[in-house]
């Protein structure tokens, strides 16, 4: 007698020598869908292959960069931004150039002892009355940030030394492009208190230049806002406004 295990078994391989007997249209459709396969796994890998070229390729170039100043050539630090920087790195130090518009009315081509501090190594006046400033690498991150905070500090303090009677508050953006100045309209129109942008924008001018702007990229947009309502009544942009009489 034939156990129910052994007709199980006689019927899986009655099952599979049937169907390895195919039709010849089912040969050809199964070569072809193989073929097609075997395409499409040719392009996928042709295709993934790319994408791993221009990614090593990239991360190279990334390197190279961040590499050049153990090579000791000098090269333009890139800067993802629609103003133009002008700083250079070399080995382990930024040079950085101050217009001479923007440069402190007590410069000196010497360095300060809080700049020797901040890690400055030199600097140099240039023909064109600029100056260029060397600093430490590993220093100008710390140096700029201080830099940034003293900034804000004396400029929102500007009301309070009563040289501007009638400028009620001054406030800076994060980066320094844009100014609210808010007035007692009426006293501060025909008086001197619009000095007041002028004296702000001289430390921004010298901030922006040594956070690496070259003179193109250093700007500042003025907002005038009177006092009685909250609402802006006049811009004045900058440096175009010291050219200009208002």
């Amino acid at each position: 007698m034939v156990s129910v295990k052994e007709k199980k078994v006689k019927k899986v391989k009655s099952k599979k020598e049937k169907d390895s007997v195919k039709d010849p249209s089912e040969l050809y459709y199964e070569a072809a869908a193989k073929e097609l396969t075997k395409e499409k796994r040719t392009k996928i890998f042709l295709a993934v292959g790319f994408c791993l070229i221009v990614a090593v390729s990239g991360f190279a170039a990334l390197i190279d960069s961040q590499d050049g100043e153990a090579a000791g050539e000098a090269e333009a630090v890139v800067y993802v931004s629609n103003r133009e920087k002008n700083i250079v790195k070399n080995g382990g130090e930024y040079t950085v150039a101050v217009p001479e518009l923007y440069l402190p009315e007590d410069f000196a081509p010497e360095l300060t002892a809080e700049q020797v501090d901040y890690g400055f190594i030199g600097v140099k006046l240039n023909d064109n009355g600029s100056a260029s400033y060397r600093i430490d690498s590993r220093d100008y991150k710390r140096y700029v940030s201080d830099l940034e905070l003293k900034t804000k500090t004396a400029i929102e303090a500007m009301p309070s030394t009563e040289n501007y009677p009638s400028v009620k508050s001054v406030k800076c953006n994060d980066d320094f492009t844009k100014v609210t100045v808010t007035v007692d309209r009426s006293k501060y129109e025909g008086s001197w208190d619009n000095l007041v942008l002028y004296d702000s924008f001289e430390l921004i001018g010298y901030l922006q230049a040594m956070q690496g702007y070259a003179a193109s990229g250093i700007e500042a947009s003025y907002s005038i806002v009177d006092s009685a309502d909250g609402k802006e009544y006049s811009t004045v942009d900058f440096p175009e406004a010291l050219n200009q009489n208002f």
